[in-house]
């Protein structure tokens, strides 16, 4: 069960879904998510020479047939010793015409010869890989159903990721999961059953994006695979897999061709100059298509957490002429590195993150860079300084004493500052048209740093409204569902004009909490849940949060549910009450997320605020790219 926040907007709004492990103001429940393991660095498998051998490199114990690392151990790849191991279950080209004396066309009832991945034609320009990407997403939802450990988009990335020769290895399956084999055998099944070419997706030549930039995609899904595998896309190995593994790239080139300056800041300059943006194949470099690669793999992985909307969907809406360099710097720096808005705070961090990653420091020693502290400080200087050059007009945050004439003000909520934690950074940002999104960064008194996202709905405006929902838009059997699933039933079931019943014009969900416990065995909820004025599920021992007919939010207990359940047109049950009790003026709990307010202090044209904390790893899942 979540609650929603939709817009009818004509212009396309970005996603925000918070998953199962966050909490929310009215204090539901939600399953737990494991801690993702980080299992150290990763090189890109590049060719090698024909007559070259290949040789193992890394972990010396390190089997043909790997196991994911543990929590506590970490793999360096050499995958350039890779490039002459045959990929699993490939298949010898064959001559697939007929013979001269052979009948060409089927039987009715004979049944089309089974296909093999040669038959398919190699995608070569964005609009081929975008014509057979959705036709893949249809494939991965129904081969999901029938298994349910499996996750689509996952199995969309790993399918592609392994169709890239250098990135199929042994090496890789430690990093980024073994091959999904058994789907991609559905695939081509589906594919000889029904017509279609979702197998080519596996043969990718190189082909420029429609703003005209250069696109390396097997790099970007790499990246984006270690993401998926991992599920932290802030993970010691999703850095060492993507930028922070290329600036040890640039490190090895720079070195390798020489660099005159002897300080770390001329060497910078001198790197970015000379160094920094040359693609190279047959060395470790950092060129254009790598910094493409690692940017875009961040923002497609990052709003594809976020949920609400498919990976084929994301892209279409990224991927466009107006996407520029600047629009890739200002995205990275605001969600990976957020308040740093200075070059000198661009540069800390970066070199920060680079030098503490325990991947990156076995891959300095493996290349033999572990004695070149001020080359590798000054390759990542000159990777921040190209980032901070692009984005400086565009991160300087804003002034929360000094909102924007669209930003909704609250002068009732919880000060920056007190006794009990301390907020360090702050940002505000438009989701959409009376949709804001808050995350703030804080320090509690006993040392732990948290992070709180507050989400303000104005719902009195017209084109801006709270939705309960339930699984596909409907309660009519009891199911569990992830949020960004409920978001996007949500938004097929509003956005049908041949459902008059249903049809919101430009229904855009927005965010996605969840909301109320429920039974982990059947998915019922455990206290009440109306939908568009249908009653699926009673009180019961619980509190609720609704919102009445005519647009009135409220918060109330059985009193209130009796006096109001048939005025209501949404509702979702909490287990406690939150809004009941009142606070000691000029004074806030420990944590924003038992934030508590006056009984009935809710106007009737009111912004409507959903506070949520977590932990320093889920960050990610609530970072939303502003367009």
């Amino acid at each position: 069960m979540a609650l929603i926040m939709a817009c009818s907007v004509v212009a396309a709004q970005p996603v925000f879904a918070a998953e199962a492990d966050e909490e929310v103001v009215t204090d539901a429940g939600s399953e737990n998510e494991e801690e993702a393991v980080d299992n150290g660095g990763l090189e890109e498998d590049e060719p090698e020479e024909e007559d070259a051998s290949a040789e193992e490199s890394g972990s010396d114990d390190m089997e043909e047939e790997s196991e994911p690392a543990s929590d506590n151990e970490e793999e360096i790849v050499d995958t350039d010793s890779d490039a002459d191991l045959p990929r699993e279950n490939e298949e010898e080209e064959t001559d697939t015409e007929p013979d001269a004396d052979e009948e060409i066309g089927l039987e009715e009832d004979e049944a089309a010869p089974a296909l093999s991945e040669v038959d398919f034609p190699e995608i070569s320009s964005y609009g081929e890989f975008m014509a057979q990407l959705p036709v893949l997403e249809e494939y991965a939802e129904a081969y999901a159903a029938e298994n349910p450990k499996e996750d689509a988009d996952a199995l969309v990335i790993n399918f592609i990721r392994n169709g890239v020769d250098r990135y199929n290895s042994d090496s890789w399956a430690i990093i980024a999961g073994s091959e999904k084999t058994e789907f991609v055998e559905y695939v081509l099944a589906k594919d000889s059953e029904l017509g279609t070419q979702a197998t080519s997706l596996r043969k990718l030549n190189p082909f420029n994006l429609p703003n005209g930039d250069a696109a390396d995609f097997g790099h970007m899904f790499g990246t984006m695979d270690i993401i998926s595998y991992k599920g932290d896309i802030h993970s010691d190995t999703a850095d060492m897999g993507g930028w922070a593994g290329d600036i040890c790239d640039l490190a090895s080139y720079s070195k390798n061709h020489g660099v005159s300056a002897t300080d770390v800041d001329g060497m910078a300059d001198e790197i970015r100059e000379n160094y920094l943006h040359v693609d190279v194949e047959t060395e470790h470099s950092f060129g254009d298509e790598d910094i493409h690669g690692d940017l875009d793999g961040y923002y497609l992985m990052s709003e594809l957490q976020n949920g609400g909307s498919s990976l084929s969907q994301i892209m279409d809406d990224y991927f466009t002429s107006g996407l520029s360099e600047t629009d890739r710097a200002v995205y990275f720096l605001n969600h990976h590195f957020t308040g740093k808005n200075s070059k000198e705070l661009v540069r800390t961090a970066i070199y920060e993150t680079y030098k503490n990653n325990s991947g990156i420091i076995m891959l300095e020693a493996d290349r033999g860079l572990s004695g070149d502290k001020d080359l590798t400080k000054a390759c990542s200087y000159a990777f921040a300084d190209y980032l901070y050059e692009l984005a400086k007009d565009e991160i300087g945050g804003e002034d929360p004493d000094d909102p924007g004439p669209d930003d909704p003000v609250n002068p009732d909520e919880p000060p920056l500052d007190n006794e009990y934690y301390s907020v360090f950074s702050s940002k505000k940002s438009n989701l959409a048209p009376g949709v804001t999104q808050e995350i703030r960064y804080a320090t509690t008194a006993d040392g732990k740093q948290l992070a709180y996202y507050l989400a303000y709905a104005d719902v009195g405006r017209d084109d801006v409204n709270v939705y309960a929902n339930y699984n596909n838009n409907t309660a009519d059997t009891w199911k569990m569902a992830r949020v960004s699933d409920q978001m996007e039933a949500a938004r097929r079931r509003h956005s049908d004009p041949d459902d008059p019943d249903h049809y919101v014009e430009n229904y855009t969900p927005v965010v996605g909490i969840n909301a109320d416990f429920y039974n982990m065995s059947t998915g019922v909820p455990s206290g009440a849940l109306i939908m568009e004025g249908i009653i699926y599920h009673e009180l019961g021992n619980e509190n609720f949060f609704g919102i009445l007919n005519d647009g009135t939010p409220i918060i109330g207990g059985a009193s209130e549910w009796a006096a109001h359940k048939n005025d209501l047109r949404e509702a979702v049950g909490a287990g406690s009450m939150i809004v009941t009790i009142q606070r000691t003026p000029g004074r806030w709990p420990a944590y924003p997320i038992r934030w508590k307010r006056p009984a009935g202090d809710i106007p009737t044209r009111m912004i409507l605020i959903i506070m949520l904390r977590t932990i320093p790893r889920l960050w990610a899942l609530m970072r939303t790219f502003i367009t």
